[in-house]
């Protein structure tokens, strides 16, 4: 997919701008704090539903105002559709607009604008914790298989039952078999997904130089000789002391090793950001592989992430990807690419180069 027109409406400082993107290479450039990113972060709210800096709407939305309004029209391999999204401060919600109609979940966004997004907040998904990495392989998955989707809303579904049993120390049993048929369906897709991942995540990271060997690693969430049926039966004690599920998908991680058992947080910085766009990279020549559909992918902030023998391996595999791509910058010359279209944003404006 790609956006072929993109109106941003109290994004941080940008007030009312209209962009005309180019479906390959498009380079936001402009100052520290002009809203280049802003112009990134304004995508993936249409995209996501959310912004890729911050949960809290306060920030994202200009000072000033009250709330805040993105526009999209996309068209690529499911065709063309007109996506909006308006979100506002205290009690204004969110509203979701799909070719004129309205949808109540985020989710109907992500299936006709996929968006793979790398700032430097992304680093989380290497260092930081489980989280961060059952979101990525849950994103890819709901992308590229659609049976997972249905399995993770009935196990949240189910979880939740089971937790407030738990808060009252009821018995949990009641819950047990059909969140263990659920936990077991994402577990599996899970694991195939990482195994699928894993050889071009490591060709990706040979590619960028990072001097170093990660293997991928799932972790299940339980015990491996248990299964989650039988866990889920054993841990009913503790987990009504504890008053929440401890076993179970909602658990997992996805962990970075190096040959001799190392994690990622020994890795240098370097090292690292190299890996975050290795798994990125990687993700997104899965997803074209396995749908068809190509991302958009966004880069925000590039010469300061990576330096510059790593940038131009970067670029080079963006290319050879043939997605939509918007990169932010505070030079242009710092990018050895030429862009399709350019962008300068200066004080929350946006306006064409090229």
């Amino acid at each position: 997919m790609h956006v072929t027109r993109l109106r941003i409406n109290n994004v941080r400082n940008v007030r009312d701008s209209e962009l005309l993107p180019s479906s390959t290479v498009n380079l936001i450039v402009g100052d520290n704090g002009s809203g280049k990113s802003s112009v990134l972060e304004a995508i993936h709210l249409l995209g996501v539903g959310r912004s890729f800096r911050t949960r809290r709407i306060e920030s994202v939305v200009r000072h000033e105002a009250t709330s805040l309004h993105v526009y999209g029209e996309v068209e690529g391999e499911i065709g063309r559709h007109r996506l909006g999204i308006g979100k506002g401060q205290g009690t204004e919600g969110t509203s979701i607009r799909i070719d004129g109609k309205r949808h109540a979940a985020a989710s109907a966004l992500a299936e006709i604008l996929p968006i793979q997004a790398v700032s430097p907040e992304s680093i989380e998904l290497v260092i930081g914790g489980p989280q961060e990495r059952r979101g990525f392989v849950d994103w890819g998955l709901f992308h590229v298989e659609h049976r997972f989707h249905r399995a993770w809303l009935d196990y949240r579904t189910g979880l939740k039952q089971r937790n407030a049993a738990l808060r009252t120390r009821a018995d949990p049993g009641p819950w047990d078999r059909a969140l263990a048929e659920n936990g077991d369906a994402i577990t599996g897709l899970r694991r195939a997904y990482v195994a699928a991942l894993a050889p071009l995540f490591a060709n990706l990271l040979a590619a960028l130089s990072a001097n170093v060997a990660l293997d991928l690693e799932y972790r299940q969430g339980w015990a491996k000789e248990n299964s989650l049926l039988d866990a889920l039966r054993a841990a009913a004690t503790r987990d009504r002391e504890a008053g929440f599920t401890n076993v179970g998908p909602h658990r997992a991680d996805v962990r970075m090793r190096t040959p001799d058992g190392k994690g990622a947080e020994c890795l240098s910085r370097g090292q690292q950001k190299a890996a975050l766009y290795a798994l990125k990279l990687a993700q997104a020549s899965l997803m074209i592989e396995r749908s068809g559909v190509k991302p958009v992918i966004l880069v925000d902030d590039l010469p300061a992430e990576l330096d510059e023998q790593r940038r131009q391996r970067v670029l080079d595999i963006l290319e050879q990807l043939g997605a939509q791509v918007f990169i932010s910058s505070v030079e242009q010359a710092l990018l050895p690419v030429t862009p399709a279209a350019v962008f300068h944003v200066e004080q929350g404006v946006v306006s064409k180069v090229v």
